[in-house]
Parts: C-alpha cells; structure tokens; sequence
C-alpha cells in the first residue's frame, strides 16, 4: 500500500516535530535569506503566499503558541 504523506507545516527543519527549538531558528535563517538544507524557505511558508518573510511571524508564532497551523 503507498500512503502518500504531506510535510508539517511550519516543521521547518523538517524533523518531523513543530517546535521552537529546531523551527524558530530555521524560520529566522529562513527569513534571512539563509537557507541551510533544500526546501527550508517553502516549509517556513506559513500563510502559503509564494515567500517566507515578515508577513509570516504572526502565522509562525500562532502556530508555536497554539500547536495549530493554517
């Protein structure tokens, strides 16, 4: 059976966990244009508008207080 699965949003290192250790860091290179693995910037692309900048922090920080993404 092949069971297709769908990358966490707002898990931007992609480790398979949302948390502010491991995702706010990479969110913030993100931001910075400094991106340290393939596919960092499209998975720190919380509100899913094509670009991961500033308009995404209050998507970013609902997401860390509240466990729940868009």
């Amino acid at each position: 059976t092949y069971v297709e699965t769908f990358p966490l949003i707002g898990d931007c290192n992609d480790d398979g966990v949302f948390d502010l250790d491991g995702d706010l860091p990479c969110f913030v290179d993100a931001l910075l244009g400094i991106e340290s693995f393939p596919g960092a910037i499209e998975r720190s692309d919380i509100n899913f508008d094509g670009f991961t900048d500033a308009l995404d922090i209050p998507d970013m920080i609902f997401c860390l207080v509240y466990a729940a993404c868009n």
